[in-house]
Protein backbone atom coordinates (compact mmCIF):
# COMPACT_ATOMS: atom_id res chain seq x y z
CA UNK A 1 0.00 0.00 0.00
CA UNK A 2 0.87 3.57 -0.41
CA UNK A 3 -0.41 7.07 0.39
CA UNK A 4 -1.25 10.05 -1.87
CA UNK A 5 -2.71 13.40 -1.24
CA UNK A 6 -6.15 14.44 -3.48
CA UNK A 7 -5.23 17.84 -4.84
CA UNK A 8 -9.04 18.85 -5.14
CA UNK A 9 -9.29 17.96 -1.20
CA UNK A 10 -6.04 17.50 0.19
CA UNK A 11 -6.64 14.39 2.07
CA UNK A 12 -4.76 11.29 2.37
CA UNK A 13 -5.85 8.76 -0.13
CA UNK A 14 -4.75 4.93 0.32
CA UNK A 15 -3.49 3.16 -2.84
CA UNK A 16 -2.67 -0.37 -3.86
CA UNK A 17 -0.96 -1.55 -6.33
CA UNK A 18 -2.47 -2.65 -9.36
CA UNK A 19 -3.28 -6.05 -8.56
CA UNK A 20 -6.19 -7.68 -8.63
CA UNK A 21 -7.43 -9.36 -5.28
CA UNK A 22 -7.89 -13.26 -4.99
CA UNK A 23 -11.25 -14.44 -6.45
CA UNK A 24 -11.88 -11.34 -8.22
CA UNK A 25 -12.51 -11.76 -11.73
CA UNK A 26 -8.53 -10.89 -12.98
CA UNK A 27 -6.88 -13.63 -11.05
CA UNK A 28 -4.85 -14.55 -13.96
CA UNK A 29 -3.17 -11.32 -13.88
CA UNK A 30 -0.26 -11.36 -14.50
CA UNK A 31 -0.52 -13.95 -17.02
CA UNK A 32 2.08 -16.90 -17.14
CA UNK A 33 5.26 -15.91 -19.36
CA UNK A 34 5.47 -16.97 -22.74
CA UNK A 35 6.23 -20.73 -23.49
CA UNK A 36 8.58 -22.16 -26.02
CA UNK A 37 8.45 -25.67 -27.51
CA UNK A 38 10.04 -26.74 -30.87
CA UNK A 39 7.57 -29.14 -33.01
CA UNK A 40 7.98 -30.07 -35.94
CA UNK A 41 10.98 -28.32 -36.95
CA UNK A 42 9.61 -24.46 -36.05
CA UNK A 43 9.92 -23.03 -32.82
CA UNK A 44 6.29 -22.68 -31.31
CA UNK A 45 5.49 -20.17 -28.71
CA UNK A 46 2.44 -20.38 -26.73
CA UNK A 47 0.85 -17.41 -25.00
CA UNK A 48 -2.26 -17.47 -22.15
CA UNK A 49 -4.29 -14.87 -20.38
CA UNK A 50 -4.58 -10.93 -20.95
CA UNK A 51 -1.89 -9.92 -23.54
CA UNK A 52 -1.48 -6.17 -23.75
CA UNK A 53 1.00 -3.54 -23.91
CA UNK A 54 2.89 -4.76 -20.04
CA UNK A 55 3.00 -8.13 -21.23
CA UNK A 56 4.39 -6.78 -25.07
CA UNK A 57 7.94 -6.86 -24.23
CA UNK A 58 8.62 -10.06 -22.67
CA UNK A 59 6.87 -11.67 -26.30
CA UNK A 60 9.16 -9.31 -28.08
CA UNK A 61 12.45 -10.69 -25.97
CA UNK A 62 11.20 -14.29 -26.53
CA UNK A 63 10.67 -13.86 -29.87
CA UNK A 64 14.27 -11.85 -30.62
CA UNK A 65 15.86 -14.78 -28.61
CA UNK A 66 14.25 -16.68 -30.95
CA UNK A 67 15.34 -15.14 -34.12
CA UNK A 68 18.69 -14.20 -33.05
CA UNK A 69 19.23 -17.75 -32.34
CA UNK A 70 18.66 -18.37 -36.68
CA UNK A 71 17.02 -21.04 -38.41
CA UNK A 72 13.53 -22.42 -37.42
CA UNK A 73 10.09 -20.43 -37.99
CA UNK A 74 8.31 -18.98 -35.22
CA UNK A 75 4.79 -19.93 -34.53
CA UNK A 76 2.45 -17.77 -31.69
CA UNK A 77 -0.43 -19.77 -30.34
CA UNK A 78 -2.90 -17.76 -29.08
CA UNK A 79 -5.81 -20.36 -27.93
CA UNK A 80 -5.46 -19.34 -24.18
CA UNK A 81 -5.80 -15.53 -24.47
CA UNK A 82 -8.53 -14.39 -22.84
CA UNK A 83 -7.78 -10.58 -23.77
CA UNK A 84 -5.51 -8.79 -26.67
CA UNK A 85 -4.73 -5.23 -27.52
CA UNK A 86 -2.70 -3.36 -30.41
CA UNK A 87 0.81 -3.46 -28.82
CA UNK A 88 1.16 -7.28 -29.27
CA UNK A 89 -0.17 -7.24 -33.06
CA UNK A 90 2.66 -4.52 -33.32
CA UNK A 91 5.10 -7.13 -31.80
CA UNK A 92 3.43 -9.69 -34.25
CA UNK A 93 4.15 -7.70 -37.15
CA UNK A 94 7.57 -6.09 -36.48
CA UNK A 95 8.57 -9.27 -35.77
CA UNK A 96 7.61 -11.04 -38.81
CA UNK A 97 8.64 -8.56 -41.36
CA UNK A 98 12.25 -8.66 -39.38
CA UNK A 99 12.06 -13.11 -39.69
CA UNK A 100 10.81 -12.38 -43.78
CA UNK A 101 13.94 -10.21 -43.93
CA UNK A 102 15.45 -13.61 -42.76
CA UNK A 103 13.99 -15.96 -45.22
CA UNK A 104 11.82 -17.20 -42.69
CA UNK A 105 8.40 -16.66 -41.21
CA UNK A 106 6.15 -16.42 -38.71
CA UNK A 107 2.78 -17.38 -38.31
CA UNK A 108 -0.16 -16.99 -35.36
CA UNK A 109 -1.86 -20.21 -34.74
CA UNK A 110 -5.37 -21.12 -33.01
CA UNK A 111 -5.99 -17.55 -32.29
CA UNK A 112 -9.09 -17.10 -29.67
CA UNK A 113 -11.84 -15.51 -30.41
CA UNK A 114 -10.86 -12.08 -29.15
CA UNK A 115 -7.66 -12.16 -30.92
CA UNK A 116 -9.27 -13.91 -33.97
CA UNK A 117 -11.57 -10.71 -33.66
CA UNK A 118 -8.76 -7.95 -33.26
CA UNK A 119 -6.28 -9.73 -36.55
CA UNK A 120 -10.09 -9.48 -38.84
CA UNK A 121 -10.42 -5.69 -37.33
CA UNK A 122 -6.47 -5.00 -38.15
CA UNK A 123 -6.62 -6.72 -41.23
CA UNK A 124 -3.69 -9.37 -40.41
CA UNK A 125 -5.55 -12.33 -41.48
CA UNK A 126 -2.12 -13.41 -43.41
CA UNK A 127 -0.71 -14.10 -40.28
CA UNK A 128 -2.81 -16.87 -39.25
CA UNK A 129 -1.59 -20.43 -40.05
CA UNK A 130 -4.72 -21.84 -41.57
CA UNK A 131 -4.59 -25.81 -40.52
CA UNK A 132 -5.46 -28.07 -43.69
Amino acid sequence: MWYSKRADTGRRVTMAPIASPPGSEHDDWPPPPPRVCREDGRVVVWLEGEQDLFTAPSLHAVLATEILAGGDDLVVDLSGVTFIDGSMLAVLTRDRDILRDRDRCLTVRAPSHCAQRLLDVCGLHDLVEVLT
